[in-house]
């Protein structure tokens, strides 16, 4: 195995970093090119789930009764996004900072009262592009297989609590394969914890000696299990060492033939070795 990194930046042709979004307009910072982003989000949810192929958190909250901030640098310097909104219904907000050399560190909560609808949401994350060869395979499909050390807790109180955190590779060469941790509440049991310590293995699709986009996002979510409910929580991956890249943990053939001689360049330098 074989590793080249190299580091460049590109020219912005979007997000400033620090952008404060006004009420109603969507945050999703770009990921068509090389960078760091933060998007927070607080206010009253407009649907339940996450994307899986995409960073449009804004698209989980009402565009009228919520407020949202991104942040993105092409340097993959350190970056932030951090907002609260109180209304009616109660609080919500998050606090989202990604960091050089593929850490990240975000934070969301909610206060929902009355009848409900108050979430947070937080995301963060890095932006990438691999070029992964291997003799006698160019051009033909494989799977990156790649490690994120993650460390925090969730915990969501009252009868309609949910919590979630999820590592999601969004990838140019899709499917990808990611990671969810998540509690929930109701009458019965009102009071939700859970604690994560571990390092997880997602993967995403490539086709050997080809430029491969890969994104990897941090997402924390504290909210409601349905809209009208009523709950509060918290999903706190901000620690030191909360979000880590840990880098490569093997590549397969699309038929899962083990792929050990291969070269990886890296066009931002992030450590995938």
């Amino acid at each position: 195995m074989r590793t080249s990194l190299t580091r460049f930046n590109i020219r912005v042709l979007a997000a400033a970093a620090g952008l404060a979004l006004p009420m109603g307009v969507s945050a999703t910072p770009p990921i068509d090119q090389l960078g760091n982003f933060a998007s927070t989000c607080g206010g009253l949810a407009s649907g339940s789930g996450l994307p899986v192929q995409n960073i449009d958190l804004a698209s989980l909250f009402a565009p009228s009764e919520s407020v949202c901030k991104e942040a993105f640098d092409a340097a993959m310097a350190k970056i932030k996004a951090k907002v609260t909104h109180s209304g009616a219904r109660g609080t919500g907000g998050g606090h989202a900072q990604a960091l050089p050399g593929g850490k990240v560190r975000v934070l969301a909560s909610n206060n929902a009262v009355g009848d409900g609808g108050e979430v947070g949401g937080a995301l963060a994350g890095f932006t990438d592009v691999l070029t992964i060869d291997a003799p006698g395979l160019s051009g033909q499909a494989g799977v990156l297989h790649y490690r994120v050390k993650v460390k925090g807790m969730l915990e969501t109180h009252g009868p309609s609590g949910g919590a979630l955190f999820r590592v999601l590779p969004v990838s140019s060469r899709p499917p990808t394969v990611w990671k969810d941790w998540g509690v929930a509440t109701d009458i019965v049991t009102p009071d939700a914890f859970l604690a994560v310590d571990e390092t997880v293995v997602v993967a995403t699709n490539l086709v050997f000696g080809e430029p491969l986009r890969l994104t990897t996002v941090g997402w924390a979510h504290a909210g409601i299990r349905a809209q009208g409910g009523t709950g509060h929580g918290t999903v706190a991956f901000d620690g030191k060492n909360a979000f880590r890249l840990k880098g490569v943990d093997h590549i397969t053939t699309l038929a899962g033939t083990p792929v050990t001689d291969y070269t990886l360049s890296s066009q931002a330098g992030l450590p995938w070795q």
